[in-house]
């Protein structure tokens, strides 16, 4: 699998904890019941996959194709909306770690939980329908040592996370962990 498909399915397990975690959200909010460790994994999958690994593998990617002639002003907007990601999920944990009984604490954290989420959805949104399709033609045009380059400066990232996650290996621990959330959240519905 090439970097850009990587990112693509990156993307796929990412909307399954957003969309997990925004029904939880509305559960909450509703007075329902979550389970705390719903909200303990999910803050944990979105700090370390997503931001401090997913954002900084795409980062990688979007200087990539900025030295290759794609516009500059949608690099920039691209690694701003990352920013203003991060600066979201800060606002998330620093509200608390754990929604609390105190209904003021609920609104705040689901109101920025809420936020976080809406804005996260419409930036892969916007990454897959107008970025993704011009890394796919400026991929074709690369030389097999570029693209190999590419993955390899991507692969990178994962030397700079936690080594506990990386004992129980990324991808394969993120995966499992998204597709429990998923789960959870389903029976959440019922």
């Amino acid at each position: 699998m090439d970097a850009l498909d990587t990112l693509k399915e990156e993307h796929r397990v990412i909307d399954l904890v957003l969309v997990a975690w925004k029904h939880a959200m509305q559960k909450r909010a509703k007075g329902r019941t979550v389970p705390p460790r719903f909200f303990f994994d999910s803050l944990d999958f979105l700090r370390v996959f997503v931001e401090n690994y997913h954002c900084k593998r795409e980062e990688i990617l979007f200087k990539w194709a900025q030295k290759r002639g794609l516009s500059g002003g949608l690099i920039r907007m691209l690694l701003e909306g990352h920013e203003e990601g991060h600066r979201m999920f800060i606002s998330v944990q620093n509200v608390t770690q754990i929604p609390s009984e105190d209904q003021l604490m609920l609104n705040d954290f689901v109101s920025a939980g809420n936020a976080y989420v809406e804005f996260k959805e419409q930036h892969i949104i916007f990454e897959r329908n107008a970025l993704y399709p011009a890394f796919t033609q400026m991929t074709f045009f690369a030389s097999e040592s570029e693209l190999d380059e590419l993955t390899r400066s991507m692969d990178m990232v994962v030397k700079n996370i936690d080594a506990d996650v990386l004992v129980k290996g990324l991808s394969k621990y993120y995966l499992s962990m998204a597709e429990t959330l998923e789960a959870l959240e389903k029976k959440m519905k019922r």
